[in-house]
C-alpha cells in the first residue's frame, strides 16, 4: 500500500516538474523568437556566435547584408531639373535622387554651388543647364563658361560619372520663349564637341524622344513653351534611369 501510494506521489511530482520545466522551456523560447527561432535553429546550425542571441538579430544582420546598396544621384542645373520630381521618376531603381535644381539658374551659377554638392558624397552627377545663358550670351560664350564647369567637376570629382544633358529645344509657336532654336542648336553642337576632352563625362540627348518633325518642343509636352510636362518628364525620367543603370554596371 504504501508502495502504490509512494509511486503515485513520485507520478505526479514527476508530472509537475515535467510541466514546470515545459512552461520554462516555452518561455524561453518566446523570447527568443518563439516558432521562428526554433525555426532558425534547424536552419542555422551551428548558429554563429556573435548571433546566439535571438534569431530576430540574425535575420535582421543578414537582411542588411543582401540588401543592396543605394547609390546617390545628384541632378544639378535650371528648372528642368527643380521641376522634376526625381525620387519617383527613378522609382524602380536602386538610386538615391538629391534635387540641386534652382529655377533661372545658369551655367556660372552651378559652379558657384559647388561646395555643398561635394559634402552629398555622390556616386553620380547629373547636369542641365544652359537655357537661361542664351538670353544673355552667345552659344560660343556660354560654351567658354560650360568648359570652366566641367573643368571643375572633373577636378572636384574625379572617380564619377558626370551625365551632360543637351538643351533640350523650346516651342516658340506655343509662347514666345525670347531664345530660339538655332541658338540652342549651335549651344549642343559646341558642348558635343566639347565634353569629347573629359572621359568620365557622359553626353545625353532627350531631344528625339520630345521633340516633333520640326525640331519643337512638342506642343503637348509644354504649356508655356520651354517648361516640361509630367507627361515629359516621365519620358525623361525613362531614359535617364536607363543612363544610369549602365552606368553603375560598367563601374
Amino acid at each position: 500500500m504504501n508502495l502504490l501510494f509512494n509511486h503515485t506521489r513520485f507520478c505526479r511530482w514527476s508530472i509537475l516538474l515535467n510541466v514546470a520545466w515545459c512552461i520554462v522551456a516555452c518561455a524561453a523560447v518566446w523570447r527568443l523568437g518563439g516558432i521562428r527561432y526554433l525555426f532558425f535553429l534547424l536552419m542555422h546550425n551551428p548558429v554563429p556566435a556573435q548571433y546566439h542571441h535571438t534569431a530576430d538579430y540574425y535575420q535582421h544582420a543578414t537582411d542588411l547584408e543582401k540588401a543592396p546598396v543605394t547609390k546617390r544621384v545628384v541632378l544639378m542645373g535650371d528648372s528642368h531639373i527643380e521641376y522634376g520630381r526625381w525620387s519617383e521618376l527613378l522609382r524602380g531603381s536602386s538610386f538615391d535622387a538629391v534635387n540641386r535644381g534652382i529655377a533661372g539658374d545658369y551655367i556660372l551659377g552651378v559652379a558657384a554651388r559647388l561646395t555643398p554638392i561635394k559634402l552629398l558624397a555622390p556616386d553620380i552627377l547629373v547636369l542641365q543647364v544652359g537655357v537661361n545663358d542664351l538670353f544673355f550670351k552667345s552659344a560660343t560664350a556660354a560654351i567658354a563658361d560650360y568648359r570652366d564647369l566641367l573643368d571643375t567637376l572633373t577636378a572636384g570629382f574625379t572617380q564619377i560619372p558626370i551625365v551632360v544633358h543637351k538643351i533640350l529645344p523650346v516651342n516658340n509657336s506655343v509662347r514666345r520663349t525670347g531664345v530660339s532654336n538655332e541658338d540652342i542648336a549651335a549651344f549642343n553642337a559646341e558642348l558635343e564637341q566639347l565634353v569629347k576632352n573629359y572621359p568620365q563625362v557622359v553626353l545625353v540627348d532627350m531631344s528625339t524622344q520630345l521633340t516633333d518633325n520640326e525640331g519643337l518642343l512638342k506642343s503637348d509636352f509644354t504649356r508655356d513653351g520651354i517648361h516640361l510636362s509630367g507627361r515629359a518628364y516621365l519620358i525623361w525620367g525613362q531614359q535617364l534611369t536607363g543612363v544610369l543603370t549602365r552606368l553603375l554596371r560598367e563601374g
